[in-house]
């Protein structure tokens, strides 16, 4: 068999403030594209090849700024994203991606336009409501979108979440699965049994259960 390719990829998640507190875009793609289809994800895709020739090391955020403008019609600064998080798909999956995550500070929220092609819908929902609507079926999304809002869900104001980014260095999210107990999870660096991959480890719990009802977060230190 061979190896399954890496694609260098690039994801921008747009966040603006209201009365009510933070805000963050979600689209939806087609049901027919062939990865993700039907979720909802932050605008974001490959980085073409001429934008890691050219750019190097701002090919990130280039394209997320390129993803952001032919997803939702937004225009963005490239230098003012802030990296937040970088995932890199799990070796079992048939496709895999590098992402690099950036955040993007709005005034105020802007109109979006989508391509009605591979992305179909789009909503402006606070972190907190978008986990209740994929708990009630109306908003399914994948691991790294799911995981990215419920850390969100803990600041108040968008500079709350930039200013506790700029204090660290972005997180790293390279999944390992194991599964105990008929139970299958996805474990994250920092979690007791990330290296050793024994389900008796005792320690600090970093890592997501998949279940047929869907996603639950496990993170019992801040992230």
């Amino acid at each position: 068999m061979s190896e399954v390719i890496i694609h260098p990829s690039a994801t921008v998640v747009l966040l603006h403030d209201d009365a009510d507190g933070i805000k963050t875009l979600l689209l939806k793609r087609n049901a027919k594209v062939s990865f993700g289809g039907g979720e909802w994800v932050f605008p974001g895709g490959k980085i073409e090849a001429a934008e890691l020739e050219k750019h190097a090391d701002d090919a990130e955020r280039v394209a997320a700024v390129r993803e952001c403008k032919e997803e939702a019609g937004i225009v963005l600064d490239p230098d003012a994203l802030q990296k937040y998080s970088h995932w890199v798909t799990p070796d079992f999956m048939p496709k895999r991606f590098s992402t690099g995550f950036y955040l993007a500070q709005l005034d105020n929220q802007l109109p979006v336009l989508v391509d009605n092609s591979e992305i179909v819908d789009y909503r402006w929902v606070s972190p907190a409501e978008a986990l209740a609507q994929y708990a009630r079926g109306e908003l399914p999304m994948m691991p790294p979108t799911f995981v990215s809002l419920n850390d969100f869900v803990r600041f108040q104001a968008t500079s709350e979440l930039l200013q506790h980014c700029q204090r660290r260095d972005p997180l790293v999210f390279e999944p390992r699965m194991l599964r105990h107990n008929e139970r299958v999870y996805l474990l994250y660096s920092g979690d007791c049994a990330y290296e050793s991959a024994d389900a008796s480890a005792e320690g600090r719990r970093h890592r997501l259960l998949m279940s047929e009802s869907g996603y639950e977060y496990i993170c019992d230190q801040p992230i």
